[in-house]
């Protein structure tokens, strides 16, 4: 059965998220697709790492596909594994009317994806 509707103002907790990498790439909807798209480029082309991970929750699902997919096709010998899941995420709902009333914290699940993108050749004029 579905939650009454909270009253109040409803503040979106950041999700928890596993310690950064350097080979890890989070996409938001308000990302820059080439910058992103360069910044995955560059990092496959040095070989200080031979794969990346680009992360989309949510709205930047599809935005993270996209993200991959234009890389596997500017770049020879690239391969994608792919993963997906769903991440709880929290909001906490702040009683604005009655000033005796608790606040509530609200969990609700969104959509997750993890693009591996990974090296299988060589890449001619990598960095050293």
């Amino acid at each position: 059965m579905p939650q009454p509707k909270p009253t109040g103002t409803i503040t979106k907790r950041a999700p928890q998220r596993k310690p950064t990498l350097e080979s890890d790439v989070y996409v938001s909807r308000k990302s820059n697709f080439k910058a992103l798209c360069k910044r995955c480029e560059t990092l496959l082309k040095t070989q200080k790492v031979s794969h990346v991970m680009v992360h989309g929750l949510g709205a930047a699902v599809t935005k993270a596909v996209s993200i991959a997919l234009a890389v596997k096709d500017s770049m020879p010998g690239i391969e994608l594994h792919v993963t997906t899941s769903t991440v709880n995420l929290i909001d906490d709902v702040i009683n604005e009317d009655d000033e005796n009333a608790d606040d509530q914290v609200n969990e609700r699940k969104n959509s997750a994806i993890h693009i591996r993108i990974t090296r299988t050749t060589k890449v001619e004029g990598a960095l050293p």
